[in-house]
């Protein structure tokens, strides 16, 4: 199956998802697609998957381990310029409480938020990786 057919597929899967602290966020979002396409998953190679179970654990984590900016340069190498994120890239960005990691899905990226999925213009991110 073809990258844009698994990260369509991936996005529809996680539509009507649950949010879950630690299981099911925007950090395993963006680590269970990097799995998804590569067979290796960040955030368990990390051993930080399921290591939070609320908001304020994942801060404290975050914040111990350098920021969410800080993990994803460790484990995806270089960042790209926002502007040459590719379908299947990660983003990070900003949506009011802190950052957040996403997919760009083209000209929008799309985020596991607590509610529902949540669509942002790519061009607004602060960061990107290739994956």
């Amino acid at each position: 199956m073809e990258k844009h057919e698994k990260l369509n597929r991936y996005v529809q899967q996680h539509k009507d998802s649950e949010f879950i602290w630690g299981t099911n966020d925007c950090c395993t979002f963006a680590s269970d697609w990097v799995a998804e396409v590569s067979g290796i998953n960040p955030l368990e190679d990390l051993g930080h998957y399921g290591k939070y179970t609320t908001a304020k654990e994942a801060k404290k984590l975050l914040k111990k381990l350098g920021g969410v900016k800080k993990i994803v340069d460790k484990v995806m190498g270089s960042k790209i310029p926002v502007s040459f994120a590719g379908s299947g890239d990660l983003v990070c960005g900003e949506l009011g409480h802190g950052d957040t990691l996403g997919i760009c899905i083209g000209t929008d990226s799309v985020f596991l938020g607590e509610e529902s999925l949540v669509i942002k213009r790519t061009l607004t991110m602060k960061q990107a990786w290739r994956v």
